[in-house]
């Protein structure tokens, strides 16, 4: 009984198959490589886009701090005005009313002695005492002569009278519009609040247009609504 045959021929050895070895991995390590190279600079790119758009984000916030804080000024100022006009406006109506007082007082003076005037001329004219009749003239003169003083002296008030209410409703009318300054710029510091806690521009825009109205109502208030 014969094992198996485990000669073999050269030619059998020539003509046999080589043996199959695996196939390399560096194709697959580089490939590998190249992804994570791919997200590494989609990472950086991200990264980049964030920061500039922090950067942007910054940039408006600090124009939003800017112009609420210039707001602010402004207000004040409007307010400080506001309240400067407010009491010419009363000082000066107040002093109209005075003087209309002391005009109601002169012309009521001025009626009296002219009722004297005429009442001592009557009375020069009627007694036939030479003596009597010229002193009721010469006090009749006297009363004449105060209430042409009277006279001028009371209109003199009534002008005094019409230039403070003229300066009472020119401070009115100026402190109107510093008021009207006032509430404008505050309407922007509220909106240019908001736009800083909800980080939405359009509602800084808003703030900002009325800040311009609160600006530019503060320069008609110190023209004197002249501009």
């Amino acid at each position: 009984m014969h094992g198996p045959d485990r000669s073999y021929s050269v030619e059998q050895g020539l003509s046999a198959s080589p043996p199959v070895l695996p196939p390399p991995k560096i194709v697959l390590v580089s490939t590998e490589i190249e992804l994570e190279a791919n997200e590494i600079r989609e990472k950086l790119d991200e990264l980049a886009e964030d920061q500039r758009k922090e950067e942007q984000s910054q940039s408006w916030l600090k124009g939003l701090a800017l112009s609420t804080a210039l707001m602010a000024v402004l207000a004040a100022v409007s307010a400080l005005q506001a309240s400067f006009h407010a009491d010419e406006a009363l000082l000066a109506s107040n002093q109209a009313i005075l003087a209309q007082a002391k005009a109601s007082d002169t012309w009521t003076e001025f009626q009296a002695d002219g009722l004297k005037d005429i009442l001592r001329q009557f009375q020069a004219s009627q007694t036939s005492d030479p003596q009597a009749a010229a002193d009721l003239r010469a006090e009749a003169k006297a009363r004449s002569d105060k209430a042409g003083q009277e006279f001028d002296q009371a209109r003199q008030l009534e002008e005094q009278r019409d230039r403070f209410r003229e300066d009472s409703d020119k401070a009115a009318a100026t402190h109107k519009y510093f008021a009207w300054s006032v509430g404008a710029l505050q309407v922007g510091i509220a909106l240019a609040s908001v736009a800083a806690l909800t980080r939405r521009k359009v509602v800084w825009w808003l703030g900002g247009g009325f800040g311009a109205l609160g600006a530019g109502l503060l320069g008609w208030g110190f023209s004197g609504g002249m501009l």
